[in-house]
């Protein structure tokens, strides 16, 4: 019998997992009626999509008593999460292996991120502001261009209802001097609806590097966010978004080293529908990721990203086309002199929906004109069957590109390396198979998932490595009766680099999440399990991360219709662990919260 190669072989185990678990499915589902508009830029239902998708609800914020964004996404299906430090440190996002700046997010549509270091600023998120996550694995490039190669993460700040305006407040404290409070008011009516909110957030922290000096490194965080949506008539209307988070982050070595940051997104839309068929949307946006540091190596780092979008979508019977471009600006202010500092891109994608019975299928294709970089095509395809109405099965392919950063092509040489002018794009190629099933409030998905990476930059100075593999399996359910809430999801990860045979670096080849909470009138209860298995901090898989395992309590107490008190220990067993080497994590903490809602 022929022998399977090592990639060969974990790929059929991870195939053959899946044919494990299906069984299970039978009694497993969950409502199918769940809305997410990331995934195709189109409103579709959970069990609708051809995508791999997780949607965090404002319910489930507020149950798990999370404190950022980057609480809520560790150790999600496909999430890996690293960070130098807690409390607003650097914190890298990886979607099904891919490396930080591989994840697109986008906050009420708004594209984030940093032109010079590249990925986002996760770290400055507060979970607050939040109303509503939807995370969508696999690649997304042929809708979104650059920057989408593992996945896209939109964040959706709080809207406002039609209702007399509505008062929530929270103040807390807890462990390492912490301190948060804020408040928000929503409210309209038929023709204006509007929602305001203000959260603040102030620690002392931790010290996070034993090398640095005996201090803690503390952290403070001040946002801001609003949303309108005015309505000229049935037919049209406009919208407009704003989210400001601004503040300072203190890190190690010295006692006194420390950055300031501001973090936002501003969105101006006209929603216009010209037939019953045929509905357009002309949106400009601004993104600003600015950090200025003040150290024994003292400077600044703005960059600025100017959107501008129009997107037309067609209903024909039953199938949809959608027809879009995007226009993107990137701008870089430095005390750091670059070669480049600024770029544009031009965008034009068209998508295509079609149903045929039992099954479904999408189709996309991009066309990106990069400044620096020419021409890039991508496209994706899918197919899904529905063998009933409660079982879905999925499959896709498709491709994507990411260009290199300011820092990758063009930081200075100051003496132990510097940006790499010749390096190329990566590109990607992705496929996917997966099933869905859900009923009667349970339900389970599962995806197993292909990644090959041509050109992968990794290193300092960056490089591009000719290809990484990535192959993975997927795992998610939950169930929800009688007050007893429960979200398991677990990742199972191969990330090769194809050279040399080893692990990508700060990549868990395992991560497990389990969230369960119950509720008993007036009172709630709940555990999380997050896992997270070994890693390697360097690409030679020298040096070691080792894996760790926390536990995290929770109650919450209804005291009356209008105010509740939340209590939470996180880390209950006092771990000792790390997601990147010399760099220092919580040790046991609690919180207390009141909360007021109206």
């Amino acid at each position: 019998m022929k022998k399977l190669s090592p990639s060969s072989a974990w790929l059929a185990s991870a195939a053959l997992g899946v044919f494990v678990l299906a069984p299970l499915t039978q009694a497993l589902a969950s409502s199918l009626d769940t809305l997410v508009v990331t995934a195709s830029r189109t409103p579709q239902t959970v069990n609708q999509s051809l995508a791999s998708v997780t949607v965090i609800t404002r319910e489930e914020i507020e149950r798990l008593q999370a404190l950022s964004l980057v609480d809520l996404l560790r150790s999600r299906a496909g999430i890996d999460i690293t960070s130098n430090g807690a409390f607003g440190k650097t914190t890298g996002l990886s979607s099904r292996g891919t490396n930080s700046n591989h994840t697109l997010l986008l906050v009420d549509g708004v594209r984030m991120g940093s032109a010079s270091s590249g990925g986002a600023s996760w770290q400055y998120l507060p979970a607050s502001e939040i109303d509503r996550v939807e995370i969508v694995r696999g690649p997304r490039t042929s809708l979104y261009g650059s920057d989408a190669i593992g996945g896209v993460i939109q964040v959706f700040t709080r809207r406002g209802q039609v209702s007399d305006p509505k008062l929530n407040a929270f103040a807390g404290a807890g462990s390492f001097g912490t301190q948060k409070y804020g408040a928000s008011v929503a409210g309209g009516n038929k023709t204006l609806l509007y929602s305001l909110g203000v959260s603040r957030f102030d620690t002392d922290g931790i010290n996070v590097r034993d090398s640095g000096d005996d201090g803690r490194d503390g952290y403070d965080n001040t946002s801001f966010t609003g949303n309108f949506e005015y309505r000229l008539s049935q037919a049209t209307r406009f919208t407009t978004s704003l989210m400001h988070s601004s503040g300072s982050s203190e890190y190690d070595p010295g006692a006194d080293d420390h950055q300031e940051f501001v973090h936002s997104a501003v969105r101006v839309a006209w929603h216009q529908q010209l037939t019953n068929q045929w509905g357009s949307e002309l949106a400009v946006a601004q993104s600003r990721d600015e950090s200025e540091a003040f150290d024994r190596w003292p400077g600044y780092f703005n960059t600025r990203m100017d959107q501008l979008s129009w997107i037309n979508t067609l209903q024909l019977g039953i199938h949809k086309i959608q027809v879009g471009v995007d226009a993107l600006k990137e701008q870089l202010d430095s005390s750091t002199n670059y070669d480049e500092d600024s770029r544009n891109n031009l965008g034009a994608f068209a998508q295509l929906q079609v149903p045929f019975g039992q099954l479904s299928s999408e189709f996309s294709l991009r066309f990106d004109d990069n400044e620096q970089f020419g021409n890039k095509t991508t496209g994706q395809a899918g197919l899904g069957y529905w063998v009933s109405p409660e079982l879905s099965l999925r499959s896709s392919a498709g491709t994507a590109f990411v260009v290199p950063t300011f820092n990758q092509l063009y930081w200075p040489d100051s003496g132990w390396g510097g940006g790499n002018p010749d390096l190329k794009p990566e590109q990607s190629t992705s496929y996917e198979l997966g099933a869905y099933y859900a009923l009667d409030g349970w339900f389970v998905d599962l995806a197993v998932f292909h990644t090959d990476i041509n050109d992968l930059i990794a290193g300092f100075p960056a490089e591009n490595i000719n290809e990484a593999r990535i192959q993975g399996l997927e795992a998610e359910a939950g169930i929800r009766h009688n007050g007893l809430n429960l979200v398991a999801a677990a990742t199972l990860l191969k990330p090769e680099n194809r050279e040399t045979g080893k692990d990508l670096r700060r990549r868990a080849r395992q991560t497990y999440r389990v969230d369960v909470d119950q509720q008993w009138q007036m009172l709630s209860a709940g555990l999380s399990v997050i896992h997270r298995g070994k890693s390697y901090d360097n690409a030679t898989n020298t040096t070691e991360i080792d894996g760790y395992t926390l536990l995290n309590l929770r109650t919450a107490w209804q005291i009356n219709p209008a105010f509740s008190l939340q209590a939470s220990v996180e880390n209950v067993l006092d771990k000792d662990y790390t997601t990147a080497v010399d760099y220092n994590e919580p040790g046991r903490a609690a919180y207390l919260t009141l909360v007021y809602q109206q």
